[in-house]
Formats: C-alpha cells, sequence, structure tokens
C-alpha cells in the first residue's frame, strides 16, 4: 500500500511542473483565476527519472515547527560533520514553510481539527531565506536564491470533497483526489515584477469540504537545480532569454514530454486536410472579388481622413481643461482630508495624518481594531492572563477538596475490610456458643462428627438456622458495629488510610481529576469576570467608535471613486487625442495605400493561383508534421508564450532590466552556498525534502 502511495505522489508531482500538459485526461473541469476544480481522470503512462545529488530531509509538524532533519552522508562529508544535528541544520534551510488551517472562517491549531468537520482551507506559504547582495544597474540590491517549491498530498474522498487548489493541479480517481502545487518563493522580487501586472506564485493553497478531519501527510521538494544550466554572459537580448529557457526546460525534463496535446491537434489538422484544399479554392475566388471592391476602399479612405481632422480638432479644445480640473478635484479631496484629521483629534483617536494615498490603509486599522470580535478578543487575553496568574491558588483548594473526596472513598474501603474481619470472629464465637448448647460439643469435635457422618442433616440445617437468626439480631449487629468502629479508631489503621490515601493522590487519574477541576474553575472565572459590567462597557464604547469611523472612511471612498474617476477621464482625453493625431497621419497613409491596394490584390490573386497547384505538397508536410509530433514537447512554447511575453509586458518592455534581474538571479543560484556552507557545483546539487 505504502509503495502505491509514493507512485502516486511521483506522479502527482511531475504533472504540477509540467502544468497538466501530459499524463492527464480531465472529463469535467471547472477554472476561475487560478483555481481548478476535478472531478475524474484518466491517466497516462508517466516514466519516474533519477537525478543525482545531496538531499535533506526535513520531518515537520502540522503547525510548521521542525521534528527532526537528516542530511545524506556525502552532504554531512562535505559540510565535515559526523552525525545529524538538526539544532545546526535548521539554520541552513533556504525555504520557511508556514502552514495555516482555516475552518469555517476561522484559523485554528491543526491539533484542534482532528475529528472536525465543515469549510476548510490549507494554505502553505513559502519564504525564501537565502539571498545575497548584488550589484544591478550601479544599485546594490538583495537577490533571493531561486528555489522552485513542488507540493504534493493525497486526499480521501471519504474526508475531503469539492476539492479546490491555487496555484496547482489535481486528479481524481473517484475515491481519491491527488493534489500538487508549485511556487517559486522570492522570485518575485527578483525579477522586479510588479504583482498586479503578473504575479508569481509563493504559496499553494487547498479548499475543501471536510468531514471528520484526520491529518493529512504532504510531501515538498524545494530545488533550484535548474537554473544551473543557463549561461548569463550570453543572456544580452530577449532572443537569448528565449534560449536561456530552453535550457531551462532541458533541466526540467518533464516539460518535454508535454507533446500529447500537439500530436492530437495535428491528427486533427491532418484529418481536415480536404477542408484546407477546399478554403484554398475559394480564397482564389474570393481576391477577384477583392479586386472589384479596391475602388470602393479610395473613396472610403478620403472621408475617414475628414472625420478624423473634426475628431483631432474637438479633442484638443476638450484637453486644454485638464489641468483646470484635475487641480480643483485634488483640492475637494485634501480639503476633506483635514475636516477628517480635525474630527479623529477632537475624538482622541491617535492615527498617523491622513492623506490621499494612506487614509484607507490607516481608516481600515482602526476599524479593525474596534471590531467587536477583536475588542472581545483583546478583553479576553488580558482577563485570561489575570486569572491564569491565580492559578497555582485554584489549583491547591481544588486539591484539597479532591483529597478530601479520596479520603472518604479509602476510609469507606477500609472499614469494608475491618467489618468482614470482624463479622467473621463474631460468627466464630456464635457458632461455638450454638454447637454447645445443642450438642454439648466443641466446635472442632462438632466439625470431625459431622466429617463422619456422625450428625444428621436436620440436625446440621437447625444449627446453621440458629447461627443465622443470631447473627441477625440486634445484640449481635451492635456488637459487630461497635467493635469495627474501635478498631477504624487505632492507629495501624490510620496510618494504613493515610498511606493509601497518599498513593491514589499521585495516580494518573487523581491528577488528571485536579487538573480538569483547576481548569473548570478558571475557565468559571474567566467567564464571570468576561460577564461583568465592566467588560460590557468597553465593548459598547467601542460599537460607538466603530460607527463613526465606519461612516467617514464610507464618506471618503465615494470621494476617491469621483475624483480617480476624473483622472481617468482626464487621462483618456489626452490619450484619445494622441491617438487621434496618430489615427490622423495613419488615414493619410491609408489613402496613399489605398492607391495601391488595387494593383496589390491583382498580386494576390496570382499568389493564392500558385497556392492552389502547390496544395497537395502543403499536405504531405502536414502528414510528415503529424508523425513526428509525438516527440515535440509544446510545454517550452507555453512557457515561452504565457511566461516571457507576460513578462516583458509585466516590466512595460524594460527587457534590459527584466535580463540583468535574471542575471543576477541565476547568479545568485550558482554561486550562494546552499547549506552547511556547502558551495553549490554542476555535479552535485542539493535538494530539500519536506514531509509534514
Amino acid at each position: 500500500m505504502k509503495q502505491n502511495v509514493k507512485k502516486i505522489i511521483a506522479m502527482v508531482l511531475v504533472v504540477g511542473i509540467i502544468g497538466g500538459v501530459v499524463g492527464t485526461v480531465y472529463t469535467k473541469t471547472n477554472t476561475k483565476d487560478d483555481k481548478q476544480v476535478v472531478t475524474h481522470y484518466k491517466q497516462k503512462e508517466v516514466k519516474d527519472e533519477k537525478t543525482d545529488g545531496s538531499a535533506v530531509y526535513v520531518f515537520a509538524n502540522e503547525d510548521g515547527s521542525i521534528n527532526k532533519m537528516i542530511a545524506t552522508d556525502d552532504l554531512l562529508d562535505d559540510m565535515k560533520m559526523k552525525k545529524t544535528d538538526t539544532a545546526k541544520l535548521e539554520k541552513d534551510l533556504p525555504i520557511k514553510v508556514k502552514p495555516k488551517y482555516i475552518l469555517d472562517g476561522k484559523e485554528v491549531q491543526p491539533k484542534d481539527l482532528v475529528g472536525k468537520s465543515g469549510k476548510l482551507i490549507i494554505r502553505y506559504d513559502f519564504e525564501n531565506v537565502q539571498s545575497s547582495m548584488m550589484n544591478i544597474d550601479g544599485k546594490q540590491e538583495k537577490v533571493y536564491v531561486p528555489y522552485i517549491m513542488v507540493t504534493g498530498c493525497i486526499l480521501d474522498h471519504e474526508i475531503f470533497d469539492h476539492v479546490e487548489v491555487s496555484n496547482g493541479k489535481m486528479m481524481d480517481d473517484g475515491s481519491h483526489v491527488v493534489v500538487a502545487g508549485l511556487a517559486l518563493p522570492g522570485l518575485q522580487e527578483n525579477l522586479n515584477v510588479d504583482k498586479g501586472k503578473l504575479e508569481i506564485p509563493e504559496y499553494f493553497e487547498i479548499k475543501a469540504d471536510v468531514k471528520n478531519y484526520e491529518p493529512v501527510e504532504t510531501l515538498m521538494m524545494a530545488t533550484n537545480e535548474v537554473f544551473h544550466d543557463i549561461d548569463t554572459s550570453k543572456l544580452n537580448s530577449i532572443d537569448d532569454l528565449n534560449k536561456a529557457v530552453h535550457k531551462l526546460s532541458s533541466a526540467m525534463d518533464a516539460l518535454m514530454n508535454g507533446s500529447a496535446k500537439l500530436y492530437d491537434g495535428l491528427k486533427v489538422l491532418d484529418a481536415k486536410s480536404g477542408e484546407l484544399v477546399n478554403g484554398v479554392d475559394q480564397l482564389a475566388n474570393g481576391a477577384n472579388a477583392l479586386t472589384q471592391g479596391t475602388s470602393q476602399v479610395n473613396e472610403g479612405a478620403s472621408k475617414l481622413l475628414d472625420g478624423a481632422n473634426q475628431l483631432t480638432d474637438g479633442l484638443k479644445a476638450l484637453y486644454s481643461n485638464n489641468d483646470q480640473l484635475q487641480g480643483g478635484a485634488l483640492e475637494i479631496f485634501e480639503t476633506l482630508l483635514k475636516t477628517a484629521n480635525d474630527q479623529l483629534a477632537v475624538a482622541n483617536v491617535n492615527v498617523p495624518t491622513l492623506t490621499v494615498k494612506n487614509y484607507d490603509e490607516v481608516l481600515g486599522k482602526v476599524i479593525a481594531s474596534l471590531d467587536k470580535d477583536a475588542v472581545y478578543q483583546k478583553a479576553l487575553a488580558e482577563v485570561t492572563k489575570g486569572v491564569e496568574a491565580k492559578r497555582p491558588m485554584i489549583q491547591q483548594a481544588v486539591t484539597g477538596v479532591v483529597k478530601d473526596q479520596v479520603k472518604a472513598k479509602v476510609e469507606a474501603q477500609v472499614k469494608v475490610e475491618v467489618t468482614k474481619k470482624v463479622e467473621q470472629q463474631v460468627r466464630l464465637e456464635v457458632e461455638k456458643q450454638v454447637i454447645q448448647v445443642a450438642t454439648k460439643m466443641t466446635k472442632d469435635q462438632y466439625d470431625a462428627a459431622v466429617k463422619q457422618g456422625l450428625v444428621s442433616k436436620e440436625v446440621q440445617e437447625k444449627i446453621n438456622a440458629t447461627i443465622n437468626e443470631k447473627m441477625s439480631s440486634e445484640a449481635i449487629v451492635n456488637k459487630i458495629n461497635a467493635t469495627v468502629e474501635q478498631t477504624m479508631q487505632q492507629e495501624s489503621i490510620k496510618n494504613k488510610v493515610v498511606s493509601i490515601l497518599n498513593n491514589q493522590m499521585e495516580t494518573a487519574q487523581v491528577k488528571a481529576l485536579i487538573t480538569q477541576n483547576t481548569d473548570l474553575q478558571v475557565q468559571n472565572k474567566i467567564n464571570e469576570i468576561m460577564a461583568s459590567d465592566e467588560i460590557k462597557a468597553k465593548f459598547e464604547t467601542a460599537s460607538q467608535g466603530l460607527q463613526s469611523i465606519v461612516q467617514l472612511k464610507t464618506s471618503l471612498n465615494r470621494y476617491e471613486t469621483f475624483y480617480k474617476g476624473l483622472m481617468m477621464y482626464t487621462n483618456g482625453v489626452e490619450s484619445a487625442m494622441n491617438g487621434s493625431l496618430q489615427l490622423k497621419g495613419g488615414l493619410e497613409t491609408l489613402n496613399k495605400g489605398t492607391k495601391k491596394l488595387d494593383a496589390g490584390a491583382n498580386q494576390l490573386q496570382e499568389g493564392l493561383m500558385t497556392m492552389q497547384k502547390n496544395t497537395p505538397a502543403l499536405i504531405n508536410g502536414i502528414q510528415q508534421l503529424t508523425n513526428g509530433a509525438s516527440q515535440l514537447s509544446n510545454g517550452l512554447i507555453q512557457f515561452n508564450e504565457e511566461g516571457i511575453s507576460k513578462l516583458v509586458k509585466a516590466v512595460d518592455g524594460d527587457v534590459k532590466g527584466l535580463l540583468n534581474h535574471l542575471k543576477a538571479s541565476v547568479d545568485v543560484s550558482k554561486n550562494h552556498p546552499t547549506f552547511g556552507n556547502v558551495s553549490p557545483s554542476k555535479e552535485k546539487q542539493i535538494k530539500y525534502i519536506y514531509r509534514f
């Protein structure tokens, strides 16, 4: 069973790295932002691949605290250590993992989750703590060692349902959900990319409905190996960046297995090649109609140019009022903020001076501090601290009460034993008396006679009845009770009670009872204080202040919305005016170009005729491409189109700045001591394996 689990986790980690391109066909997928919900899948074969290098194994608890760490022997040799010392190893971990568990909207500790049900969020935040200062474009900047963080776990459907993941993928076989996440902590800062334009994941999150929650074993791997094959000396342009991506892709072999979708698409293209031939014929026919419409395009271009001249004149008039509108709106905003500052000062609310940039954040913090739950939690913490200071006194009183209860039970048990012995002694005396009167024999003689069969059954029954009758008499009962009370006052019996009592007080059961009752008394005292009029008054004062601040913030937010809208309008007028000037120039060029359109249409017609003749050769090429497509990876293409293009847009075209930051990231990855001051090398990379 464990071996099968390991294979499944290995498979899902590969799927997570290659973005779901290979190995998984989803039959039902709902995507929203970076979240994915999957209910079933069909799995293709994924081959395991081994890599060389040292490893550090981190065994962590669910709350993120580290239990123990193990380094491989070759790594310990490099560190000149004979055995693993967790305290020494922990300080060199490059990535800190911070788990968080939120059940029904409230953060809870993992130990308190067991057996619970509800809507659960498990989030792993990754903090990169390995960095170096690098000179980038003449400035010293902190650059983090780039690590890829891969996370995987298996969720049982009997416990987890309606699973969603952020920054990851998942597969569902009907009874289990296998999830995998991918994060690159620190790379956002390294590349100096605005999160509003492109966000590089630094966390992995799972959302699910849980029933009778049980802890989930989670495996993670951190590695910077993929950055080591990039030659930064040749990284000077976007083309070089693309080449570097190819080397990065080679290090992540899983990306190169993504040809399945391309192969299927080419098979469809091959099947549709007949339609392509028909389409080329239709294009050729359309070229004839195109040549007939060029004169109409010429006439329309002239009219467009006249309209563009009128549009430009109107936008210039609007643009001339921009400065006056912007200045007036800002002056009103600053007046509102001054009034708000004065009101806060009168109310003795000590906060930084409100500005256009900070008012929303400052007032938001004030509102959070006055929230009913926040005030309650603060008061609860203060009351709890005061009561806990008195815990020793409370425990002492509880111990006394418990000791009296235990003593009463011990005395009752000892009294039962004493009573039993006294009853035996008294009965022996009664037996001797009754036998003497009834048979004129001693008890020993009587017992011997009974054994020899010399006493009839009737006589024996009569004697036994007489003995029982006397034992039940008031005189005998009083004698037994008096003897028991006298015996209980003996010093030996009292010492026995004390000895048993002391032993009972040291048992785990009694100690647990004392602790339980102490906790109960402490909690009762906390509840009593929290229900007092003093605490209620604090809540009422906070509630009144909260309403006032909320109203103030709402008013400022409304004006800010108007202010931003005005800024967008004036900026739009400027952009529209500049665009109209460009449009005017373009239409002038268009007007000239339409005259050449007719000649070009004729050339197009001739070219399409040639294309018709060469279509069989094109079809043959498609078939050859289809046969070879199963060996081509589209993982790199996807990375280039969705990764490099987004990066270039995110830095507003500052490709040089992006390349310089990427160079610095690669150089830090190659040269920064990775663990225990062990320098990295191409031959020996260190991987970090975390288990939660």
